[in-house]
């Protein structure tokens, strides 16, 4: 939202509001927040309206899939790690994953069963 601010002359406030605004999509919202836009731009920056227009489609066309990215890179890490552990550290991995699933009996017959394959 960096940009918003730097482009269209947004507060950290507004900014905020117009990436969740872009994260809900919200038609009314999106469109009130485009006028705000467009506005910002022409008088911070001397940008004409249709290539206000153009940039602020680009932000947008980036929420529909920035936020899911990022969430995927972070499970990757964790999925690496995990599989790390539980590749070399098999007995420290498999006590650990019993005492966090102690509420969850099911769970627990899991794990138990996944020891019992991997020796």
């Amino acid at each position: 939202m960096q940009a918003a601010q730097v482009l269209a002359g947004y507060t950290l406030g507004s900014a905020d509001l117009l990436r969740r605004a872009m994260g809900k999509k919200k038609a009314e919202e999106m469109a009130k927040q485009r006028d705000i836009f467009v506005k910002g731009c022409a008088k911070v920056n001397n940008i004409p309206a249709p290539k206000a227009n153009q940039i602020f489609d680009l932000l947008e066309k980036f929420a529909g899939y920035g936020f899911n990215k990022s969430h995927a890179a972070a499970y990757a890490i964790v999925a690496y790690q995990t599989a790390y552990l539980k590749a070399n550290y098999p007995v420290e991995f498999l006590c650990a994953m019993y005492d966090t699933s102690m509420a969850s009996p099911p769970a627990r017959f899991v794990i138990i069963a996944q020891r019992n394959s991997t020796g």
